[in-house]
């Protein structure tokens, strides 16, 4: 069994984000105590997995489930791992096993859904949003730029100036943006904000916002809990970009936006498209083997209709690509006509 020094200087290191550290360290962990090699693949693994060491990563989780099959949270990140490498049916099996030894794991349940084409859910789980990209924070902005060719941002800047303009011209104000991320959408909208607040599930996002200084202030907060603040000033502008991919039955969501818009107030937004044959029913939203949710056009603006909302604008865009492939999308800009 590893010391108590052994753990503590070994979270320590984690917890400062030292991976390359940790990873040093528990390799010559390894080396020095055979009797510790269990915990210390385990947290090899997650030391590769959060420098996006993916291929060191997979190893050792392989390696601990030699030791100890009915290591759940080995299952667990093994099962992430063959997402991202496509191998959805792998992804499945740990996954299906991982909720097995842990009920409680909402990432499994989610994905175990995703993955087999369970419909039946309406939102993904807050917790699975914010592990998911705690991961994905220290190479988020290289990986969406790079490799995915994320083009969000400057897509709904470039959409809310055109509207701006059309509409003859539009005062700088409080502008909300909802699962900012890092804060790339909020680089683009700084220049139209007096004030720029940014909100988001995941604590390290919004620690990588907040070094951008782009935002007046930043917090880590659910957007439906947020937005369910009787006290909340109204918006002129609230921007979800790429972020209501993880909210299928959008109706709460279109409610307390309208509730917090300012008159002439606008709120825009990215899908993934909802795209069905003539012989398919079409459905308002759909969640794929991602974990994220598309949505018809016909939906949305079912939702803005409902909630007094004009579609403004709305354009079928490329938001990133998945697996080489382009993804199609929609982004909207809607506008509260009726406060």
């Amino acid at each position: 069994m590893p010391t108590h020094h052994e753990l503590q200087h070994l979270q320590q290191l984690l917890a400062e984000g030292k991976m390359t550290e940790a990873r040093l360290y528990c390799e010559s962990w390894i080396k020095s105590s055979p009797k510790s090699t269990l915990e210390a693949l385990f947290q090899l693994g997650t030391a590769q997995l959060n420098l996006g060491k993916m291929k060191a990563a997979k190893s050792a989780f392989k390696k601990v489930l030699t030791l100890d099959p009915n290591c759940a949270e080995a299952h667990h990140n093994l099962a992430i791992l063959f997402l991202r490498d496509n191998q959805k049916s792998k992804a499945l099996e740990h996954f299906k096993r991982s909720l097995e030894l842990n009920p409680n794991n909402d990432t499994a349940k989610h994905m175990v859904m995703a993955l087999s084409g369970d419909q039946s859910s309406q939102s993904a789980p807050a917790n699975y949003i914010a592990d998911l990209f705690d991961q994905y924070a220290d190479y988020y902005d290289a990986h969406m730029k790079e490799k995915l060719h994320y083009q969000v941002p400057g897509l709904l800047r470039n959409a809310v100036g055109r509207c701006i303009v059309n509409a003859g011209g539009f005062h700088a104000g409080r502008i909300l943006d909802m699962g900012c991320g890092t804060g790339l959408c909020g680089i683009y909208f700084r220049d139209l904000a007096l004030d720029l607040i940014g909100i988001d599930l995941s604590p390290k996002m919004i620690e990588k916002a907040d070094k951008l200084g782009a935002y007046d202030s930043l917090q880590v907060m659910e957007m439906h809990d947020y937005l369910s603040q009787p006290t909340l000033e109204a918006f002129d502008v609230i921007i979800a970009g790429d972020t209501l991919v993880y909210i299928g039955d959008l109706e709460r969501i279109f409610a307390l936006v309208t509730s917090h818009l300012k008159l002439k107030g606008r709120f825009t937004f990215t899908t993934e498209s909802l795209i069905t044959t003539e012989s398919q029913e079409e459905k308002p939203y759909f969640l794929k083997p991602t974990g994220r949710y598309t949505h018809s056009s016909s939906y949305i603006h079912a939702m803005a209709a409902k909630n007094n909302l004009t579609v403004e604008l709305e354009e079928s865009i490329i938001p990133r690509e998945h697996e080489g492939k382009p993804i199609q999308g929609q982004l909207y800009v809607l506008i509260n006509s009726d406060n």
